[in-house]
């Protein structure tokens, strides 16, 4: 859910008291949210009653279990009828290209997110296909730091519940799933042409892919027509540009989408620049580093977890330049 000023205001009481725990003196204190959710109500039906008629939040007065243990993130005594881990490496590609996919800069952030759900007190052990790739990274708590950096093994007792194991950084050039060829050139009388063709690089699901057309705010109106997807026009709020949005709920592997046609200017408008173009697509079971978990091994159980293992690339701030 997004947070909002009437969310804020809704939930003043809860917001003031998670602020209370987590923060001392000006400094972080109390960040796990296995610890804040033991110690603070989440908000519900019943606890908004009680707030109505009474003056004091919800909140106990003693520790919750675990909080002075070399352990604090992991809740004590969890119990689950089936024991089951899985892990979902998300790429974020930020990128900026020009040209016939000339790529200027590029990197991409990962992240490791492990969902948790063990019983008592697991010791769990993971190992890459290619730890190479991971140092530069940022580690959870949990981790045994000497460990990571002997063997790039992470060895870790997780908290319960979902959280991010790892985030790394790759300052390199990546491979994309797709190209862009766009075509936008400005016309003596008033107008740009307009012809875009999109397509896959390899056989791979993409899905969610919006192309962003940034134009002058002196556009009047726009005759684009697209091959595959839909097309929305926005205007921003202060209105310094408009915006044109092709959208396409996923790309077929056989046919490469064209979007075609002519965007109408003001009498006597002069470009000085060629619009601006930025790409969003969401792509399934596949990263573009090749990152994938090699071995799992989970110790302080009776029998092994069920383990579940997912791959997802997004786009964070990717921007074609036409020449």
């Amino acid at each position: 859910p997004k947070i909002t000023p009437r969310s804020l205001r809704d939930h003043f009481a809860l917001v003031y008291h998670l602020l209370d725990e987590m923060v001392d003196g000006g400094y972080p204190f109390t960040t796990e949210n296995n610890q804040l959710l033991a110690m603070i109500q989440p908000p519900t039906l019943v606890n908004k009653v009680i707030q109505t008629f009474a003056t004091k939040f919800a909140v106990k007065k003693a520790l919750p279990d675990g909080m002075m243990t070399k352990i604090p993130w992991r809740r004590a005594g969890r119990a689950y009828a089936i024991n089951r881990i899985s892990f979902f490496i998300l790429e974020e590609i930020n990128c900026v290209t020009h040209g016939e996919h000339k790529v200027s800069n590029c990197e991409v952030k990962g992240s490791v997110i492990c969902d948790s759900r063990l019983s008592g007190t697991p010791d769990v052990s993971l190992t890459f296909n290619r730890p190479y790739l991971v140092t530069d990274a940022v580690l959870h708590r949990c981790v045994r730091i000497r460990t990571f950096r002997n063997s790039a093994r992470l060895s870790y007792i997780p908290p319960d519940g979902r959280f991010t194991l790892l985030t790394y950084f790759l300052r390199r050039p990546c491979e994309l799933p797709i190209y862009v060829k766009p075509n936008i050139t400005y016309t003596l009388s008033g107008t740009a042409s307009v012809h875009i063709v999109i397509g896959l690089k390899r056989p791979v699901i993409v899905e969610d892919v919006k192309i962003t057309i940034v134009f002058p705010k002196e556009m009047i109106n726009s005759n684009l027509k697209p091959s595959i997807g839909t097309i929305k026009n926005n205007e921003t709020q202060m209105g310094s540009y408009r915006e044109v949005h092709w959208i396409i709920e996923k790309m077929p592997r056989n046919e490469a989408p064209v979007l075609s046609g002519s965007a109408m200017f003001k009498a006597g408008f002069k470009p000085t620049y060629k619009p601006k173009l930025s790409v969003n697509f969401v792509g399934k079971c596949w990263n573009t580093s090749g990152l994938a978990v090699d071995k799992v091994d989970v110790k302080g159980l009776k029998h092994q977890p069920t383990k579940e293992f997912t791959l997802e690339t997004r786009t964070g701030k990717f921007h074609l330049r036409c020449e």
